[in-house]
């Protein structure tokens, strides 16, 4: 439940960049604590994520939805594995997947493997080999 109450901070901070929100988000149950777990530029134009059965945030960077002008990054989205220490910030992205365009959305599917969904197509993506990187797409 903590990695999933950071990595929704992750996209509300993304928000509140692009808004300049006059506060920072805040948990209304006394019992979630809400905590930065990562930030530009470990990640850039975060849209969606999901938290995977082992516990890894995987969010959608996109670099082909409205990108800004004179973007320089990378010229497809990308799936990024957020991590770091042991209930600490996220210190490394890791690219567990690239390639699509218009990338909109991710889920974590019953069987281990994620959802993903671009404007034109749903991909299944397994880490078969358990490296952190989808080892096969359907």
């Amino acid at each position: 439940m903590r990695n999933i109450v950071r990595s929704l901070l992750v996209l509300g901070l993304a928000a509140r960049a692009v808004a300049d929100l006059p506060e920072m988000p805040r948990a209304n149950d006394p019992a979630l604590k809400i905590e930065l777990f990562a930030q530009e530029p470990l990640i850039k134009q975060p849209i969606s994520m999901t938290v995977d059965h082992d516990g890894r945030v995987l969010v959608i960077q996109s670099n082909t939805h409205f990108p800004p002008k004179n973007y320089d990054g990378p010229k497809h989205d990308r799936i990024l594995w957020l991590h770091g220490p042991d209930g600490g910030m996220a210190d490394k992205a890791d690219v567990f997947f690239e390639g699509t365009d218009m990338t909109m959305g991710i889920a974590t599917a019953p069987d281990g493997s994620v959802w993903l969904s671009t404007r034109n197509e749903i991909l299944r993506l397994h880490d078969d080999k358990h490296e952190g990187k989808a080892s096969r797409v359907d």
